[in-house]
């Protein structure tokens, strides 16, 4: 991740791991830990066949969103680039939403990246990390998290 270097990781470095940080989105929409959030919807909403009034409770499935074809092409697949810059430009803003969106977003989100960032320069530059499970093959269950029933064995090796 940080080829040759061995030194401690500056903000510097994390804010520039811009791939990194399309690997990290795409695992979250993939597999997110948030199955879906509750909103409350402002003013009345017409939608096909019904007209929602203001003040009803909005239950938006997240995992859901992150599998939508017409925003997401081949969902299944694993593909960071997704994240992009550009292709981000392509999508609806609302289209995922792993720390939420708006006013009532996650306060953490800045963190969480940072963290996670930091986290996988640590283990990447050191390890290799073999997953042996398929992507297709984990399936889940709702709990308060989106919860994997599948075993998600991995094994490290030193670099």
């Amino acid at each position: 991740v940080m080829g040759d270097l061995d030194r401690d990781v500056t903000a510097g470095d994390v804010n520039g791991m811009t791939y990194l940080g399309q690997v990290i989105l795409e695992s979250l929409r993939l597999h997110g830990n948030i199955a879906s959030i509750v909103r409350k919807a402002t003013k009345d909403t017409k939608l096909p066949g019904c007209t929602l009034p203001a003040g009803s409770r909005v239950v938006i499935m997240l995992h859901a969103l992150g599998w939508n074809e017409e925003q997401f092409p081949k969902p299944e697949l694993f593909q960071p680039e997704r994240f992009s810059p550009d292709k981000q430009k392509e999508r609806h803003n609302y289209s995922f939403l792993p720390f939420s969106a708006g006013p009532r977003n996650c306060i953490g989100k800045i963190y969480a990246m940072m963290l996670l960032k930091t986290a996988l320069v640590h283990m990447l530059r050191r390890l290799r990390v073999t997953s042996h499970t398929k992507l297709s093959d984990i399936e889940y269950e709702l709990k308060v998290v989106m919860y994997a029933k599948t075993p998600l064995p991995v094994s490290f090796h030193p670099r």
